[in-house]
């Protein structure tokens, strides 16, 4: 079910946790995305607290959204100490659809330290 990589290599800083896109791998069934995380903030950070399943996804230029399998990654894993760099194989629920672009990937449910500080993260693609 393979279909091929596409090298993407774009980032995006916010509140000090820059995320980068560096490729897509498509399959018949779901788009998977290498994504790096660095979290130059002065507190761990949680890329995704589960809270809200849909919370994690990328939008086409209809404004559809594909969400991630959150279910794959373990909270902990999902975990960037201060100062770290973590990266990430993520898939999401798009099936292969050559002639509709993918436009934005957002984080909506970024917790930054203990508190309930979150963030939202929005890249353009």
């Amino acid at each position: 079910n393979y279909i091929g990589k596409e090298e993407i290599n774009i980032s995006k800083t916010q509140d000090n946790i820059t995320i980068s896109i560096l490729s897509k791998q498509s399959y018949m069934d779901y788009e998977k995305y290498e994504i790096k995380v660095s979290n130059e903030t002065q507190k761990n950070i949680v890329l995704n607290t589960k809270q809200d399943t849909d919370s994690m996804y990328i939008q086409d230029e209809n404004g559809l959204n594909y969400i991630a399998f959150l279910n794959e990654i373990s909270e902990y894993d999902l975990q960037v100490p201060r100062g770290l760099t973590k990266t990430y194989n993520i898939k999401f629920n798009r099936g292969y659809k050559p002639t509709i672009n993918i436009e934005k990937m957002i984080f909506e449910d970024i917790k930054i330290g203990q508190a309930n500080e979150l963030s939202k993260i929005e890249i353009d693609m």
